[in-house]
């Protein structure tokens, strides 16, 4: 599985004001990734002074003040889906048409946002309170209706602020989890006063999911619930796309890479340690935390488990650096190296244990220079006990991440670039017959179909595209037929893993 394409990266933050001017610089990890610009604009109007304590914020995370009127420039924002709030607004001011803007917006665009407030003395300010109780918590949020109109996302437990006339409103909480009601109904009449504030509470109660059991369940990696720098978690979703859940309430923050143990009984994840270090953490199904362990070596690609469900395995570089493979005792025992690359500098991008356990698959990618420098990968296979090299199908056309063995080790499911020019740079899913000797691409421009998963059964491939406009998981026949979205969210969702 590839790495979780992330709308944008951990930024640094730099703002100036000038008069009415804001400018905020959200800097991507890469300065030369093609990045959007949001151009915000403030204007308002009306008897009531203007504030001073307004504020635009993007995406819940960075936050620049405005004195007024102004405008405000988020720079170097990567594509995807993001979220404009304004925040600060007296009672007595209405905004059209409301406090928040949801955008998705393509790489090096600029997407224009106003907010116009216009203020008097027939508006008051309602503030909503939403809390939530019992297990398998909605991961997802609601949606908040205003009068039957769909007004704004909420999360699924937090305070929220709206502006509206004088009067009563009619308030209903949409799009909860099939486990989870609103204590007392989740519609509510309430009285708005002009110049004052009026607070209502909803109440969420969630009963625990069913759940699907091994072989029937996805684990999977989402920035749906970010709520502050710390972005990805682990998600449990049935193999239909229902009853979507976090792996663990306390397993919630910097975890991602999942992969599961033969039997289906644990999960490891890595997760990104307080002193900014990669390491493992090892769970069971359910996600109970049963060690993290201490890592020697730096981890460089996803993880994978041994047949015999005691190490772990990932790769990492030496210090000369070259590939290395290294097993993780999964009881924190230490590690060892498995594999040492017979050429430098070529990287080993994954590497993955048969099902059986005879044979090791890795994938080695080398720059090929040209006219066109493009990455090339070789798919390597090994005699598990030997060591010796047998003879892989074809050479893939270009840079791949992802490999997945199918249940019965005949086949290979990987990621690739398509060969064709028009798609130069697509990611498309390949699948090898190691029997037959075969080398078939089963999808075909669907906007990078990477991160292969087969299916305990082997009759299906999960995988990730953004044919709809961000990261989202399908699933399809092992001949690339009848494709099926299961997520559905603004959020960034990818790097399935089939519970065995």
């Amino acid at each position: 599985m590839g790495p979780v394409n992330r709308p944008y990266g951990k930024p640094g933050l730099l703002w100036l004001a000038l008069g009415g001017a804001v400018w905020l610089a959200c800097m991507s990890e890469a300065s030369d990734v093609p990045a959007g610009r949001i151009e915000v604009v403030v204007t308002l109007t009306g008897a009531v002074a203007e504030p001073t304590d307004l504020a635009l914020i993007l995406d819940q995370r960075f936050r620049v003040a405005l004195s007024g009127s102004g405008s405000a420039v988020f720079e170097r924002v990567k594509g995807g889906p993001h979220r404009v709030t304004l925040v600060g607004v007296d009672a007595r001011c209405g905004v059209r048409p409301g406090l928040e803007r949801e955008l998705v917006i393509a790489e090096s665009d600029t997407i224009q946002v106003e907010f116009e407030i216009t203020c008097s003395s027939t508006s008051g300010l309602l503030q909503l309170v939403t809390t939530i109780t019992g297990s398998d918590h909605d991961p997802d949020g609601y949606t908040l209706l205003v009068d039957g109109e769909p007004r704004s996302r909420m999360e699924p437990s937090g305070v929220h602020q709206l502006t509206l006339p004088e009067g009563p409103h009619r308030l209903t909480l949409s799009g909860l989890s099939a486990n989870c009601v609103v204590a007392g109904g989740n519609e509510q009449v309430v009285q708005v006063t002009a110049g004052r504030n009026t607070e209502v509470a909803f109440a969420v109660e969630c009963s625990p999911v069913p759940r699907a059991g091994p072989g029937r369940e996805i684990a999977f990696v989402s920035d749906r619930a970010a709520d502050s720098l710390h972005t990805d978690a682990v998600y449990i979703m049935n193999e239909d796309g229902t009853q979507v859940r976090p792996l663990s309430d306390t397993l919630s923050r910097d975890h991602f890479r999942p992969a599961w143990s033969p039997d289906g009984a644990r999960i490891a994840i890595v997760a990104l340690t307080p002193t900014l270090a990669l390491a493992i953490t090892v769970a069971t199904a359910e996600g109970a935390l049963e060690r993290q362990l201490r890592m020697e070596h730096e981890i460089s690609s996803e993880v994978s488990w041994s047949p015999d469900a005691m190490g772990i395995l990932f790769t990492t570089f030496s210090d000369e650096g070259c590939s290395q493979v290294i097993r993780a005792q999964a009881d924190g025992g230490g590690e060892t190296v498995v594999l040492s690359d017979e050429e430098c500098p070529p990287r080993i991008n994954a590497f993955s244990y048969s099902p059986d356990g005879r044979s090791v698959g890795y994938l080695r990618g080398d720059v090929i220079f040209g006219n066109v420098a493009r990455v090339v990968t070789e798919l390597v296979i090994r005699d598990a006990t030997t060591l010796e090299r047998v003879e892989a199908p074809c050479l893939l056309p270009g840079a791949s991440n992802g490999l997945s063995w199918s249940p019965d080790g005949t086949r290979l499911a990987i990621d690739a670039e398509s060969p064709l020019a028009s798609d130069l740079f697509r990611s498309e899913i390949w699948v090898m017959d190691l029997e037959a000797g075969t080398c078939t691409q089963i999808t075909s421009g669907l906007d990078d179909g990477f991160s292969p998963a087969w299916s305990p059964d082997g009759s299906r491939i999960a995988f990730v595209s953004t044919r709809d406009g961000n990261p989202e998981i399908y699933v399809m026949n092992v001949d690339g037929a009848d494709q099926r979205r299961l997520t559905t969210h603004r959020g960034t969702d990818g790097q399935p893993a089939w519970r065995p």
